[in-house]
């Protein structure tokens, strides 16, 4: 799963991530380039990019959480597998 696909469904929740993925719910990251093509593709950074440069200090600190909580389902998928 992308980060896209899981903030998605974080648009209902109350606090900073559920207002964040509304913020971010029609940002398509294909639009923001790539990284340089010597380095494989970074999910992480492109999002930190975009968050940083469009959105608030607040913004940056739920990405931040989002971020956390989006690796943790990783992982645990990643376990199960």
């Amino acid at each position: 799963m992308k980060f896209k696909e899981w903030l998605l469904k974080q648009k209902e929740r109350k606090d900073s991530v559920g207002t964040l993925a509304r913020a971010l719910a029609d940002v398509d990251p294909r639009k923001f380039g790539r990284d340089s093509r010597r380095r494989k593709p970074d999910e992480h950074r492109r999002w930190a990019r975009i968050v940083t440069r469009y959105g608030t200090m607040a913004h940056v600190q739920a990405f931040n959480q989002a971020w956390r909580e989006f690796s943790k389902t990783q992982a645990s998928r990643e376990k199960t597998a």
